[in-house]
Order: C-alpha cells, then sequence, then structure tokens
C-alpha cells in the first residue's frame, strides 16, 4: 500500500515538474520547486516573528553594518547583515533575509541534482532530505538566525571541492558569514583529497591555497576590526575556562536528542551507507563521514545551541544519500525516500537548546491561539 503511494507521488512529481519546465523553463521550476517547499515548511513549523535580544544584534548590524561605537558581539559575522544592508533589509526587516536565503538553498540544491539526476522525483527527494529538517527549518522558524546563509555556501563549497577558486570564493563567505563554518575545514580539505584520482605536488599545493586564503583573509579581517571596536564574541569569549567549563558541563547530556533532531528518521541513509563502508572495508570513506561529523560536534566544546550547531554536519546527509542512490538503483531509491519523508513528518519537530527540547509547532496548532487574540 505504501509502496504504491510512494510510486504514485514520484510519478506525478516527475510530470508535474516536467509540464513546468516545458512551459515555463527549468529555473522557473526550480523557483516553484523552492516556494512549494517553503509553504509545506512554513505551515509544518510556524515562523515566528520574535526578534530575540540574540538576532537584535544583528538587525543593529544591517543598519550599520561598520558603525563601530556600537560595540556589536556580531561585527565578526558580516555577511549576511552587510547584504541586509545592501538589500534595504535592515533593522527589523532583517529577518526577511535569511528566509530570502531559504529560498535560495533549496533552489540550489534543486537544480544541481536536477542536472546530475534522470527524474526530478530524485532531485526534489535530495531537497528535501534538507529542507525537510533543520537545516532548513530552524533558519525558518527563529527570527534572525543567519545560519541558513552559511548553508548555502557550503554547499556551494561542498558541490565545487574539485573547483579550487569556487571552492575557495565560497568558503570564504560562509567563513565571514560565521567563524564556526571554520570547523568544516578538516573534513573539506579531507574530502577533497579524496575526490583527487591523481594527486600529485601542486595538486596537494593547490587545496591547500584554497583553504589558506579565505582563512588568512578572515583573520586579516577580525585584526583590523579588533582595531576600531570592542567584539564580545571573540576567541577569548569562546576559548575562556568559564565558557568551556559550562559547555562540558550542560551540553553533553544534551548530545543524543540534539544529532537526531538536525535529521530525524532521515539519519537512516548515513548509518546505512557507515555500515555499508565498515562491511566492505572502505575505511576511507567512513573515515570522511565520521570526520564531518565529529568535527561538528566539536564545536560543543565552546557553544550550547545543540541542534543549530550540528546542523553544520548536513554535507554528510547528501554524501550518504548519493551513494545509497547509486547502490540501489534510483526507483528503489526515490520510493524509499518518500516513505520516509512521510513517517519523518509524523515525528514532532524539536530543536535541543542548552535548557532541552523546544517544539516547533506545526501552524495548526497556532491557528486557535491568533484567532482568539484578534477577537
Amino acid at each position: 500500500m505504501l509502496t504504491e503511494l510512494a510510486v504514485s507521488l514520484r510519478n506525478k512529481i516527475d510530470d508535474s515538474i516536467t509540464r513546468l519546465e516545458l512551459q515555463f523553463g527549468k529555473h522557473a521550476a526550480a523557483v516553484i520547486v523552492a516556494l512549494v517547499i517553503l509553504f509545506i515548511s512554513a505551515v509544518y513549523i510556524t515562523p515566528r516573528m520574535h526578534i530575540s535580544d540574540h538576532t537584535r544584534n544583528y538587525c543593529n548590524l544591517a543598519s550599520a553594518p561598520f558603525h563601530f561605537e556600537a560595540n556589536n558581539p556580531m561585527q565578526y559575522r558580516i555577511l549576511a547583515p552587510l547584504l541586509g544592508y545592501l538589500t534595504f533589509l535592515r533593522g527589523d526587516n532583517f529577518i526577511w533575509l535569511p528566509r530570502l536565503f531559504c529560498i535560495f538553498f533549496s533552489i540550489s540544491v534543486f537544480a544541481y541534482y536536477r542536472k546530475r539526476f534522470s527524474t526530478p522525483a530524485e532531485a526534489v527527494l535530495l531537497v528535501c532530505l534538507l529542507c525537510f529538517s533543520n537545516v532548513y527549518f530552524f533558519s525558518l522558524h527563529t527570527a534572525g538566525y543567519t545560519d541558513i546563509v552559511s548553508y548555502f555556501f557550503i554547499f556551494l563549497c561542498y558541490i565545487n571541492l574539485q573547483r579550487k577558486i569556487l571552492f575557495s570564493l565560497f568558503f570564504m563567505l560562509a567563513v565571514f558569514n560565521h567563524e564556526s563554518n571554520l570547523f568544516l575545514a578538516v573534513p573539506f580539505f579531507f574530502h577533497a583529497l579524496y575526490q583527487s584520482k591523481a594527486l600529485n605536488f601542486a595538486g596537494f599545493f593547490t587545496t591547500v591555497l584554497s583553504f589558506a586564503i579565505p582563512v588568512a583573509l578572515y583573520v586579516l579581517f577580525r585584526k583590523i576590526i579588533a582595531e576600531h571596536t570592542f567584539v564580545a564574541y571573540d576567541y577569548n569569549f569562546y576559548f575562556s575556562k568559564s565558557n568551556i567549563s559550562y559547555s562540558l558541563k550542560t551540553i553533553f547530556t544534551n548530545i543524543p536528542l540534539g544529532y537526531f533532531y538536525v535529521f530525524k528518521l532521515f539519519w537512516f541513509f548515513p548509518a546505512y551507507y557507515f555500515i555499508y563502508t565498515i562491511l566492505k572495508k572502505h575505511y576511507k570513506t567512513a573515515l570522511l563521514m565520521l570526520m564531518y561529523l565529529g568535527f561538528t560536534l566539536l564545536q560543543l566544546v565552546i557553544a550550547w545551541d545543540v541542534t543549530r550547531l550540528l546542523c553544520l554536519c548536513f554535507p554528510v546527509m547528501l554524501f550518504a544519500a548519493e551513494r545509497v542512490k547509486e547502490l540501489w538503483g534510483a526507483e528503489k531509491f526515490t520510493v524509499f525516500g518518500l516513505i520516509l519523508i512521510g513517517f519523518n513528518f509524523l515525528v514532532p519537530q524539536y530543536y535541543i537548546w542548552v535548557d532541552g527540547p523546544n517544539a516547533m509547532m506545526p501552524y495548526i496548532f497556532h491557528l486557535p491561539f491568533q484567532l482568539i487574540k484578534h477577537m
């Protein structure tokens, strides 16, 4: 029964998107897919409009990116606020910039896999694995967090590991958006070497350079900014004994749930492929997957918003799903994936914070309160 429904849904997705592409073109079809994903996600987890004290700093920075007298603690995370300033999404309107990047993110994922895969449903499935998870939900649900801007550029890094100039540019943009993206430097470096078929000294050197240049530019940027203003969220804050002690005492009990609520049931694909690599003695592949998970986990030594930080491991989901598709074939992969999406929606959505689970409730649960409020 479920298989028949999934096959029917897959066929409808293929037919609908193919018609859209023929009628409006592939770019327009990608935008429509992104808007449908946005609508479903918004109904499922209900975007909030309340600006927290933390994200208020981003809003202020978007109004005046280089107003150093303000001593904004987010000053080192300049990219998203600067984009908000340049696009006139300043002040409280800044909360719409991450939500625009939700659309850009899903468009880029769909467009990439639509070129690689033979059917639209396969590409849609890869989009859903990311966009029906906290990788996408968190930035849509909260008002002003800029993580999805990072993930947009990280995805572009992931698909351009062998294009050194493009990778270097996108990694630089990701790091200028948030310094925590530096935790992906080692997994990306190892992944770039893993993909290299015939690695020589020149190739190794250019790979090192593609990482070194963005890091050097960001270090220089921080040094210049530090000469003009005080930034509270600096290395001294994160690597202080008190902060590390607090993180180690309060966060690690939340790690299992924190990891689970990044993808919930979608973790099947990385788990399945990891076990497969061990059984087949593909230890380099297994190590690569562990590096994405492990270096992402290291963030919790110095910070405590658990699920949000662990979302940084999302390249491992793409890596595993791509290879499970190769093992199973497109039909089995797509049908199983669509069934998994259905069951994943049945698991209530949470994100794990320092104080434990926080619910992300569907819009239908908020509607009665909204109606009463306006009576």
